[in-house]
């Protein structure tokens, strides 16, 4: 950014830990795994401390909030129907998420917003020793979110599609917990941000790509 001739002043808002929502807040308190006060939600924690002056705002938002839905989902929480249980959770969290941009929008009106999508949970690392019942419930929650974000383009907001790049289902990108981005990760992650957040470039996100269906 710098290198265009920019003056760049960044703040990090990010919270380890945090969920989207009080909505997965409530959940992963109500399945016995509840999220440190410390960390709370996007929409509490984060949106009320966007600078009026902001120009860029990126959103990555999602991972620590699949993992709750799936562990709701396995304790049984979706009864006979678990898919018809995960799909309304990701509708919630998808209303959140529109929540959240409106109230970013609401603080910073000529911020230009820049979300990234959902990578399919169920290739990565952590669960790479799971059954293949826990990573197809995996991979619905992670493929509904991004679709979710991907829906944001409606609203505006450039997406980066993180989903469909295969680089990030390398084991070799991961943290040693094979949930985090490592280095290596976190550099993709700009690398495909940069043209969204330096020119305004926006792609169509790729619905058709085979992350998406790693799993049956």
């Amino acid at each position: 950014m710098r290198d265009t001739g920019r003056t760049v002043d960044h703040r990090n808002q990010s919270l380890p830990g945090a969920v989207l929502s009080k909505a997965i807040e409530d959940l992963a308190r109500d399945i016995g795994q509840p999220i440190n006060e410390l960390a709370g939600n996007f929409i509490e924690r984060q949106a009320p401390f966007v600078d009026t002056a902001t120009t860029h705002v990126t959103i990555f938002a999602g991972g620590n909030d699949a993992n709750v839905i799936g562990r709701a989902a396995l304790a049984g929480r979706g009864g006979s129907d678990p898919s018809a249980y995960i799909d309304a959770q990701v509708r919630q969290w998808g209303i959140d998420l529109e929540d959240l941009v409106a109230r970013i929008r609401s603080r910073a009106p000529n911020a230009r917003i820049v979300a990234l999508n959902m990578i399919n949970l169920a290739g990565a690392p952590y669960l790479a020793s799971r059954p293949q019942s826990e990573k197809s419930i995996m991979q619905r929650i992670a493929v509904g979110i991004s679709d979710r974000v991907n829906a944001l383009t409606a609203r505006q907001v450039l997406v980066v599609d993180l989903m469909c790049d295969a680089r990030l289902y390398q084991p070799s990108n991961y943290s040693s917990d094979g949930f985090h981005p490592g280095d290596g990760g976190y550099a993709i992650f700009a690398e495909d941000a940069l043209p969204a957040l330096r020119d305004g470039a926006g792609n169509q996100p790729n619905t058709g790509c085979a992350q998406r269906r790693l799993f049956p």
